[in-house]
């Protein structure tokens, strides 16, 4: 990846960032490049050493194309009844880990559908929708014209 000034890349812990400048620092009396990041919705900024950027898991942004299989996995039937809360949790937290827009957006439906079919979710699922909601419509907001928290209401309620 290039990572040029304005390009948009999500990191799988932060999630949506903006490329807004390439830095050079001298550190122990070595020159060292730095990539820094700024969070598309947070007051948040990162600096990750350029040497270091394979290990940081950092992907490309959705684009366009990508936004109508997003909406379509979110609309599509929930996954994970008859797993124990215990794997449930372990599965989700995973996937939000990996910070892929997919499996974010699964975690979503799943806890949705949960609540749907059980009338509620505990407290620590409550918290983990909403950061995967929170980490989806900054991503989205990237992309698509007008408000994504709306568009993902709008698809949920569907």
């Amino acid at each position: 990846m290039d990572f040029t000034t304005g390009q948009h890349v999500v990191h799988p812990v932060h999630g949506a960032t903006t490329v807004v400048e390439r830095l050079t620092r001298v550190i122990d009396g070595e020159e060292r490049e730095y990539v820094v990041l700024q969070h598309v919705e947070q007051d948040l900024q990162l600096q990750l050493p350029v040497s270091s950027l394979g290990d940081a898991d950092l992907r490309p942004a959705l684009s366009e194309d990508d936004v109508d299989g997003l909406l379509k996995l979110l609309g599509s039937e929930a996954d994970g009844e008859g797993l124990s809360w215990r794997k449930l949790r372990a599965r989700n937290e995973q996937k939000l880990r990996s910070g892929t827009a997919s499996e974010v957006a699964e975690v979503i439906r799943d806890l949705l559908g949960k609540k749907e079919r059980k009338g509620r979710i505990s407290p620590s699922e409550i918290t983990m929708l909403r950061k995967a909601r929170e980490r989806l419509v900054a991503e989205l907001s990237l992309v698509v014209d007008g408000d994504a928290d709306e568009l993902l209401d709008d698809v949920l309620a569907a």
